[in-house]
């Protein structure tokens, strides 16, 4: 088990998660990603 490669699986799908999260809002509520900043 290599808990390292792990971790780094872990924060990519939370960081992409993340910019799929942005996508949907942004385009929802544009004046967000201002407020985000």
């Amino acid at each position: 088990m290599n808990p390292h490669s792990k971790e780094a699986g872990l924060d990519e799908r939370e960081s992409i998660s993340m910019l799929l999260k942005l996508l949907v809002v942004s385009r929802k509520s544009p004046s967000f990603l201002h407020e985000y900043e």
